[in-house]
């Protein structure tokens, strides 16, 4: 039993996904396992081919070989080019993964080990708000991580609560899935859910998180009132940061904060804060597009597209403008955009195919559309791998009778 579990590629995706939360050494050690095996296995390796028919995978294909394709566009940097041709070549991943995850015992095996993570990533957040030593953890900690004001364990602000979010919606799921079949645990993970809560709000420091967060109440609302239920959804959501940010100190000073950056800036003042970066990144990267709105300036060519504003409003030229859509605009203009729409809208399509798909997949698909508004999450990688895995997994094709 246990030499089949490690001819599996399933288990070894299993443990890149729990260290995906911690260290992108082990990630990558693992994968490069879970992809051997695939290659190495015929019952594995012969399905291949069959998710490159998938109507996403062979668009995704498609899209990031196109921008790669932009290396000789007249504004390309080569390290830059390089640094995302790193980044955006991991797509080319999810074909080899697809073959890893056609059975859901194999998913149910990842997705539980990158909760595990989460729930150890719950405990310490806890642990270092309440005065423990960060350095007992292997936590690194400086004037504004890893601190009780800002509980951070192995990722940035950013990372943590937006997994930790995704977290919430899956222990939420397993809260309700077992209220009749098994109280108990469906205590424990309503628990769970309520001490997140309490950190993504309440402790670190993470906006992207309180956006992101809407998903889940929207998501609950509408299996249970349709159309109605979607409008609920938003309505609550907006409740609960209204609330958030009239009861919750970490809100209300985040929010105010970010307000006073961008109207700073709005009225010509300097900023070096990262809501002022931001507002600066936007207005720098609008004005890259709109000198190349229909192919962009190739993936390469985002710091010398900004240079010029960005210098004039005292920010240092940037490649990664912290919006995965401006950011295309930006590499590739609208058609790029036009090809990352579509392929997210044949990620959606693929997974209403199935009741699973539907079920806990499309919600995580809604929480990276909304995330890449706010970050560029293929850009990053923790977010860009669970997105590999989460294309990897979407399509929830039948099992296979010879795996």
């Amino acid at each position: 039993m246990k030499a089949d579990l490690l001819r599996r590629p399933a288990f070894w995706l299993a443990l890149s996904a729990f260290f995906l939360p911690i260290k992108p050494a082990p990630v990558n050690l693992f994968l490069l396992v879970a992809v051997v095996l695939v290659l190495g296995q015929s019952e594995y390796r012969g399905h291949i081919v069959q998710a490159l028919r998938r109507p996403d995978v062979t668009w995704l294909c498609v899209f990031t070989l196109d921008l790669l394709a932009t290396y000789a566009m007249p504004d390309t940097d080569q390290a830059a080019y390089l640094d995302f041709v790193h980044k955006y070549g991991r797509f080319l991943l999810v074909p080899l993964l697809v073959p890893a995850l056609y059975r859901n015992e194999d998913r149910g095996m990842v997705l539980r080990a990158f909760l595990s993570s989460m729930g150890l990533t719950l405990l310490l957040s806890w642990l270092i708000w309440a005065g423990a030593n960060p350095a007992w953890f292997g936590v690194h900690a400086d004037s504004e991580y890893g601190i009780p004001a800002n509980p951070t364990v192995y990722k940035l602000h950013i990372t943590q609560n937006f997994f930790m979010v995704i977290a919430i919606f899956y222990w939420l799921q397993a809260a309700l899935d077992l209220k009749d079949t098994k109280p108990a645990w469906s205590v424990v993970y309503g628990l769970v859910v309520v001490f997140a809560l309490i950190n993504v709000f309440g402790m670190v420091q993470g906006r992207t998180g309180w956006i992101v967060f809407a998903v889940i109440p929207v998501v609950f609302f509408a299996r249970r009132m349709g159309l109605k239920g979607l409008i609920a959804g938003l309505v609550f959501s907006v409740a609960v940061l209204a609330l958030s940010y009239l009861f919750v100190g970490n809100v209300h000073e985040r929010i105010d904060k970010g307000v006073s950056e961008v109207l700073a800036l709005y009225h010509g003042g300097q900023t070096d804060t990262s809501m002022g970066e931001r507002y600066t990144y936007m207005l720098a990267g609008w004005s890259a597009f709109l000198d190349s709105p229909w192919i962009g300036h190739g993936v390469g060519g985002v710091v010398k597209a900004v240079s010029a504003f960005s210098l004039q409003r005292g920010v240092e030229p940037f490649a990664n403008p912290h919006n995965q859509f401006l950011l295309i605009l930006i590499q590739s203009g609208l058609v790029g955009l036009f090809a990352y729409l579509l392929l997210l809208g044949l990620q959606f399509r693929q997974a209403m195919q199935s009741e699973i798909g539907a079920r806990y997949i499309v919600p995580l698909m809604g929480m990276y559309v909304i995330g890449n508004a706010l970050n560029s999450f293929h850009y990053d990688f923790a977010e860009s791998m669970l997105f590999i895995y989460m294309t990897a997994a979407v399509g929830l094709p039948p099992e296979p009778s010879n795996v």
